[in-house]
């Protein structure tokens, strides 16, 4: 059986996290993850992952909708409200295809019904660590970049606006009805909160977190196993 390529994240190990109050899949995953050094964290409640859970942390989700706190669409709601952006595998013993088509339009990576077969689990979990490995920053960042946005007041947006438009100072003031001095000092209240040092940096940020030109499309408006572009979505692999 072939194992997961063990991805490159930079200063971050990915790690492999069930929600299952079954451990079976638990060691499963550990027998295959083991080797390769990703570790597989196991929690038998949502609630005790979304008490530690980090927004940051690269990896792969595994997760039985009859576990207490996952079932619904208020699941992936909740991964969303904590920033979490793993593409999630749901694992079940039910395999009728309407709860299939449910959880992958609820945002699903993928579906394995249980008991899983050992082969399966290694290929899905091979796919779900790649597609994070290749996604997860862009991701985490269009999301911090979101953030720092949030921060800006409304006078601070409109100059950024402005200086999208391509505006300099003077004509950004006259059309504000400002003076230059305000200008300025709202430009370095957004270098500052936007966290740019100079204004190609702010230009890039500002045109990722307002265009969402990393900004996954469909699933919980953020989601993992959704498309960054036409190209990189996730494969979704039948079990």
């Amino acid at each position: 059986m072939e194992g997961p390529t063990r991805p490159q994240i930079p200063s971050r190990e990915p790690a492999v996290l069930v929600l299952d109050q079954d451990s079976a899949v638990c060691q499963a995953l550990r027998a295959i993850a083991g080797p390769f050094g990703v570790a597989v964290e196991f929690y038998r409640s949502a609630e005790p992952y979304f008490q530690s859970c980090d927004p940051d942390q690269p990896g792969c989700l595994f997760a039985d909708p009859d576990t207490p706190g996952v079932g619904g669409l208020g699941f992936f709601a909740r991964l969303a409200r904590h920033r979490v952006h793993l593409p999630v595998v749901f694992t079940s013993p039910c395999g009728e295809v309407p709860a299939v088509v449910l959880a992958m339009k609820a945002g699903a990576f993928d579906y394995l019904q249980k008991p899983c077969d050992p082969a399966d689990l290694g290929r899905v979990l091979a796919g779900a660590l790649q597609w994070d490995a290749e996604n997860h920053q862009r991701i985490v960042g269009f999301h911090r970049v979101q953030r720092r946005l949030g921060c800006l007041t409304p006078a601070e947006r409109d100059v950024l606006q402005l200086l999208l438009a391509g505006m300099g100072n003077r004509a950004m003031a006259a059309e504000l009805h400002v003076s230059v001095r305000a200008i300025e000092v709202r430009r370095a209240k957004i270098m500052e909160k936007m966290k740019a040092h100079s204004l190609a940096e702010l230009v890039c940020h500002a045109v990722t977190g307002l265009l969402g030109d990393f900004a996954p499309e469909g699933r919980r408006d953020n989601s993992p196993a959704s498309h960054i572009d036409s190209g990189s979505g996730p494969r979704r692999t039948s079990s």
